[in-house]
């Protein structure tokens, strides 16, 4: 099995962000521009909130209080993540946000979706985590790096992505264009209020999957994310799991995301999970430039 890293997940806010809280005895509130509520990015900005805020009357620190900044009352904010934060962050809508290190780079620079509209406020406070792409082949199959899969034909299917600008979109544009990539383009469909409009964005989605995974010219199909259509029942169980077990027999495919119920874990042949052991952050190392960003 071979791995490649995929993206950083880094705190990012505008250069003046912190500025101005002057005492214990002023109130300011400071938003954390995060992702959707069933995502990963909303319950650590909420973690984030609650570790620098300090509200005004809260007891001290070294008596069990809060340790954060003093009159500081921070607040998660639900978005559709990534470029969404950026463009906040600049416009001075939202204090601070989480985003994948490729967006923040290229915002910075008015690279990518970002040409002709730099961010030049953002500043990276710290980073969070790696985030790691799997590829997993049959035995047998020499493969050393993404370059050797030149001459094979690969498809990619990403659902919930679409909205904010992904590490995987940004690695295949620069490094594999000839993929078939397909983004579903909704965001975070969860946080939409309208269900019927994401099963139908689901379902139309997954039929382009369908015609790679029936199509034995596809070497290999990555459907990204798909884990969540099942968990949030956007799709049926048991015609994605069909789809999977019934491929042309040299097809490889990877599912990515969490979940996704039992069933699927029994049809696929590797089941990985990636998950934090130790991390810098906690020690109090922020991000450095040439390493995290």
């Amino acid at each position: 099995m071979k791995r490649w890293m995929k993206s950083v997940v880094a705190v990012m806010a505008a250069s003046f962000a912190f500025a101005g809280v002057a005492s214990a005895q002023e109130m300011r509130f400071f938003k954390i521009g995060t992702g959707g509520t069933g995502g990963t990015y909303y319950p650590i900005g909420g973690l984030i909130a609650n570790a620098v805020s300090n509200p005004p009357g809260s007891r001290p620190c070294d008596k069990g209080g809060s340790c954060g900044v003093p009159g500081l009352v921070a607040i998660a904010v639900s978005t559709t993540a990534s470029v969404f934060n950026a463009n906040a962050i600049q416009a001075g809508s939202l204090d601070a946000g989480l985003a994948g290190a490729q967006t923040v780079v290229q915002s910075y620079k008015g690279e990518g979706k970002f040409v002709g509209n730099r961010k030049d406020k953002i500043r990276v406070i710290a980073n969070l985590y790696p985030e790691s792409m799997h590829l997993v082949l049959k035995k047998g199959t020499k493969l050393n790096s993404l370059k050797d899969l030149n001459g094979m034909k690969v498809g990619v299917v990403q659902f919930i992505k679409g909205e904010q600008l992904s590490g995987e979109e940004l690695y295949l544009r620069d490094r594999f264009d000839k993929a078939d990539f397909y983004q579903m383009g909704t965001g975070f469909t969860w946080d939409t209020q309208d269900r019927e409009a994401d099963i139908a964005a689901a379902i139309s989605t997954w039929e382009h999957a369908t015609t790679m995974l029936s199509d034995p010219n596809y070497d290999l199909v990555v459907l990204d994310e798909l884990t969540y259509m099942l968990a949030f029942d956007y799709l049926p169980e048991a015609e994605v799991i069909a789809a999977l077990t019934q491929r042309p027999e040299n097809q490889s495919v990877v599912v990515t995301g969490r979940g996704g119920g039992q069933a699927l874990r029994e049809a696929m042949d590797t089941v990985s999970e990636v998950k934090e052991i130790k991390h810098a952050y906690r020690a109090g190392l922020r991000a450095r430039l040439g390493v995290d960003y």
